[in-house]
């Protein structure tokens, strides 16, 4: 509070006991504005202190500090030896006072040597702490491999693991929509254009063979062929049926032979259909782009079409 301020605070106060009190508050309130710390933020760093950079939001590595200016470092990155320019600002220093982090707190954690992730600590254990990371995964490590956050990196932190989140929940729904959908009446039969899973994706392929049991495809892109059960080929579009809003859906890949990528239909228009992928980009595409999933909604399936499809 300034000199002037205080004089007058002073003269209006005095005889008031209640002011001394008062008084006091303001001063301890003061001076803890001014002396607030930064978690793991040193007070001056020298050449070859080892220390985490936050390089862009909620993204971290190590390095080792060649030389300080006024406001930036010269640092070695410890992952792949490149020589790069940070501002002090994004940096934490590595060997400082240990943090006891509580439950639930955000930190930048050492998953891997040398590697720092955003980590969510869960409790506290003899040797140290249980953290997870954005996928859920448990990791136990030493306090001194877990750093305290300030506020914006924090803040930041936050946020990822918000994002890891919501991507998590779409491909789940992706997962439990289940199949591409199936028009009554359509059967697999030699030179139509199917989809089936390929390495955890749905890919495009041709029908080569069909038996009793089994289908021969030949993967879009590709001359390589693969025998398959015949409930696991699933028809291309229209032979898929109509998309709803709030259905998943594959969408056509621009390239040819590239996997068909999970989408959520947000509304249709006629033939134009608006879909959301899990970066949460829209799109406006035609119904012959998509192939929803899930059980067949009979009057909203089109009869199968005499085609390659």
């Amino acid at each position: 509070m300034p000199a002037a301020g205080q004089n007058m605070f002073f003269r209006t106060c005095r005889g008031q006991k209640s002011c001394l009190f008062l008084v006091g508050a303001l001063l301890v309130t003061d001076c803890s504005r001014r002396t607030e710390p930064r978690p793991s933020k040193p007070a001056s760093l020298a050449r070859g202190d080892l220390v985490v950079v936050e390089q862009t939001a909620a993204d971290f590595f190590e390095g080792r500090v060649l030389s300080v200016e006024s406001s930036t470092l010269k640092l070695q990155r410890s992952d792949s030896g490149e020589v790069i320019q940070v501002g002090q600002a994004d940096v934490y220093r590595l060997g400082v006072a240990r943090w006891q982090a509580p439950p639930d707190s955000l930190g930048i954690c050492e998953l891997e040597p040398h590697r720092w992730q955003s980590c969510k600590v869960l409790r506290a254990e003899p040797n140290g702490f249980v953290v997870a990371d954005t996928a859920r995964i448990e990791h136990h490590l030493e306090p001194s491999r877990i750093l305290e956050p300030t506020g914006l990196s924090a803040m930041n932190i936050r946020r990822r693991f918000d994002e890891s989140g919501r991507r998590r929940a779409f491909e789940g729904a992706v997962s439990s929509a289940g199949q591409p959908r199936r028009v009554t009446g359509w059967t697999v039969a030699p030179h139509r254009l199917v989809l089936a899973e390929r390495d955890g994706k749905w890919q495009g392929a041709r029908v080569v063979e069909v038996d009793d049991e089994r289908v021969t495809v030949r993967w879009d892109g590709q001359k390589e062929l693969t025998d398959l059960p015949r409930s696991a080929v699933m028809p291309q579009p229209p032979a898929c049926g109509l998309p709803a809003h709030g259905d998943r859906a594959l969408r056509r890949p621009g390239g040819f032979g590239a996997p068909w990528k999970p989408v959520l239909v947000v509304g249709v228009d006629g033939a134009e259909v608006t879909i959301e992928d899990i970066d949460r980009k829209r799109f406006v595409v035609d119904l012959r782009e998509l192939c929803p999933l899930g059980e067949s909604r009979g009057a909203n399936l089109p009869a199968a079409a005499p085609s390659s499809s």
